[in-house]
């Protein structure tokens, strides 16, 4: 939610949200400089902070933030469930260091063991040994080139586009 939403959602000013922001007193996250508050974090402040709340609550809430490698298709997939998540997409090493510094309750990454020539599986083991993880495969990828209809240039494989006159756009 936004600053003006959750405004509304807790029935206050906006003011008052930017005072609880510079307090430090309300769940939040900044993603490019826009402050965002997920909905169900949210909630779990307004329970924790309730004259009525449980004392047996304690499990730490991770901020809900995808972090790591950049997947067109799981970014689609995150709008289209109206899940509140921030999406940083720094890289899976990045965004895998931010899950082990719990700064991300989810991680996007495909790493490559050389030794095995497993993806993931060997990293997690080693770096998150104790932590109770789970990995989910979503997709797998086919490397290459796309080039113009027809294939003007004939290009057959990478050393191909050392002419000069060939434009090369990355992703």
């Amino acid at each position: 939610m936004t600053v003006q939403e959750v405004a509304e959602y807790l029935r206050i000013k906006e003011r008052k949200v930017y005072d609880l922001l510079a307090q430090k007193r309300i769940p939040c996250t900044r993603v490019t400089g826009k402050w965002l508050f997920p909905r169900f974090q949210i909630d779990l402040w307004l329970e924790q902070n309730s004259e009525m709340r449980q004392e047996s609550f304690s499990e730490k809430t991770l901020p809900p933030v995808l972090a790591g490698s950049h997947d067109l298709l799981l970014e689609w997939t995150m709008r289209e469930i109206r899940f509140p998540f921030a999406i940083q997409t720094t890289g899976s090493s990045e965004g895998l260091a931010r899950f082990i510094n719990e700064d991300a309750m989810v991680c996007g990454l495909h790493i490559l063991d050389p030794d095995s020539g497993e993806y993931n599986i060997p990293i997690v083991r080693g770096k998150l040994d104790k932590q109770p993880v789970v990995l989910i495969e979503w997709a797998r990828r086919q490397q290459g080139l796309l080039v113009a209809a027809g294939n003007p240039w004939e290009i057959q494989k990478i050393s191909d586009l050392t002419n000069r006159k060939i434009k090369i756009i990355e992703r």
